[in-house]
């Protein structure tokens, strides 16, 4: 997908394994915007942004897939300076870039929602997410088992902010986070590296997540049952209603950290009647 201007959408369907020397293997945007939804960019490859590369305008994905791209920067994505993407309800899953950002690399305006960044890798740094300036917000997401060679594995911050609230990180790598990173509160940083400072975040602690896994049309970390991140955010009906997955969060009270809203069992025993 090529965009110099003008609106671009796609529903559902897929990139898949084209090949560019430059930027932006699956989809390269210039102006304009660009809407994914439901929609995957798979195995593409560049020099810069193997999936995705937002030079100036806009990209929203909304439920899309981007996994197994490669490129030397911004394995996944890349956001330029003048340029912004949005991802909700979305995948960063297996991307991989041979200096920094093997999922995404920011320099620009990313926001992610509901949004799962597993698996990818960085020969640098940045394994998950690299923000080099500006800004990236990050809420109800879930940042985990990303690796890279040097700095945060998770998310690495070179400068500009990146804000978190509602979100995990944890098992990235011999570190989550590189330099601090600023919180919004209920947050949960497995090692302590994000050098989070709100009195509701969690930090050192295991949040019990599940392997990925396919569920209701999206892939996902569950909450396994015991996660100190169960019924410990904050719900943010002004942002969003449903987790990743599209399950009903609390609309008031207590949702759950992370991507994914923990739903509790319930076992129902039979009833016996017996005649004496």
């Amino acid at each position: 997908v090529l965009g110099s201007g003008g609106t671009f959408t796609q529903n559902g369907d897929s990139t898949l394994g084209f090949n560019m020397a430059t930027n932006g293997g699956g989809m390269y945007l210039n102006f304009g915007s660009a809407t994914l939804s439901g929609g995957q960019i798979i195995s593409n490859a560049a020099s810069v942004g193997g999936g995705v590369y937002v030079d100036l305008g806009s990209a929203t994905l909304d439920g899309g897939q981007i996994s197994g791209n490669s490129a030397t920067s911004g394995g996944g994505a890349y956001v330029g300076f003048n340029g912004s993407a949005t991802l909700s309800g979305g995948q960063v899953l297996s991307n991989t870039a041979t200096s920094d950002g093997g999922g995404i690399c920011n320099i620009g305006s990313l926001s992610l929602v509901n949004t799962t960044v597993s698996g990818n890798t960085a020969s640098n740094r940045g394994g998950g997410i690299y923000n080099l300036a500006k800004s990236a917000v990050l809420t109800y997401t879930t940042v985990t088992s990303n690796t890279a060679t040097s700095g945060g594995s998770g998310i690495h911050r070179v400068d500009g902010t990146v804000l978190l609230k509602n979100t995990i990180v944890a098992y990235n790598g011999t570190a989550n986070c590189g330099p601090a990173l600023t919180s919004n509160g209920h947050n949960l940083d497995s090692d302590d590296t994000c050098s989070l400072t709100s009195t509701t975040d969690i930090t050192s602690t295991n949040p019990l997540l599940g392997p990925l896994g396919f569920d209701r049309g999206t892939w996902v970390h569950p909450l396994l049952d015991g996660s100190p991140a169960i019924n410990a955010g904050d719900c943010v009906p002004a942002v969003t209603t449903v987790d990743q997955r599209g399950v009903t969060r609390p609309q008031v009270g207590k949702c759950d950290i992370g991507a994914y809203e923990w739903i509790a069992r319930k076992v129902y025993l039979p009833l016996l009647l017996r005649n004496y």
